[in-house]
């Protein structure tokens, strides 16, 4: 059974233990039909979060938040409508309809908002973390195709080269910044000369460049050093 169905179980399950009331008050009063209503309208509330964190992997733990808010919601509702149901059931207090309904709103109102703002928190560290993503990209995939590099080259010179250069760029700045484009197209035109040196055997060539490419990536740590 996959995640999903589980969750419809589970909400299935939890309409029905709201509904079994029905069978010991009786008859039904307005306040009972009230707190079932806002019973259900919480178990959706929850079956819709608990499909957006399945949804979601990747945001955990922030969008595991939203379906926990949902089942404090749902419980402290049930609460609410046993305690107010129970005192007139057993002839102590009735609480007015127009209060019943307005209790209910206060709570759904609280805890909607709670919920709307875990989900704008939870947009804004994806968002935030798919722009951090693209800008360490640049670093680590140059670090990637200089280790391949040095792992291929047989030239022991040349392959101690590679491996330090690979090194000077595992500890580079992994944050780039849209002032360092210029630079960085720059850096990345000498990789792909350096590829291609490497490939033909030119290791005199491929040695030069990666003086010249290491020059560049110190002046670029510098560079984002300054601009942060």
């Amino acid at each position: 059974m996959n995640d999903r169905k589980t969750i419809t179980l589970i909400a299935i399950v939890l309409a029905v233990a709201v509904s079994l009331p029905f069978l010991i008050v009786t008859p039904a009063t307005t306040n009972f039909l009230i707190g079932y209503g806002f019973a259900l309208l919480g178990i959706g509330g929850l079956w819709i979060c608990a499909s957006t964190m399945i949804g979601r992997r990747g945001g955990y733990p922030w969008i595991a938040a939203i379906p926990i808010a949902a089942m404090t919601y749902l419980i402290v509702e049930v609460i609410a409508s046993i305690a107010v149901v129970l005192l007139a059931q057993f002839g102590i207090w009735t609480m007015p309809i127009t209060w019943f309904i307005l209790v209910h709103a206060i709570i759904l109102a609280i805890f909607a908002i709670r919920i709307v703002t875990l989900l704008a928190g939870a947009r804004h560290i994806d968002v935030r973390g798919e722009a951090t993503q693209q800008k360490v990209i640049f670093i680590r995939s140059m670090q990637v195709d200089v280790e391949m590099m040095a792992a291929k080259t047989v030239d022991e010179s040349l392959k101690k080269a590679l491996t330090k250069f690979a090194e000077k760029i595992r500890y580079s700045d992994p944050m780039s910044h849209t002032g360092l484009s210029t630079l960085e197209t720059k850096i990345g035109e000498m990789i792909i000369d350096l590829k291609l040196a490497v490939a033909d055997g030119k290791n005199g060539k491929a040695a030069g460049t990666i003086c010249d490419v290491e020059q560049l990536l110190e002046e670029r740590n510098k560079s984002c050093r300054l601009l942060k």
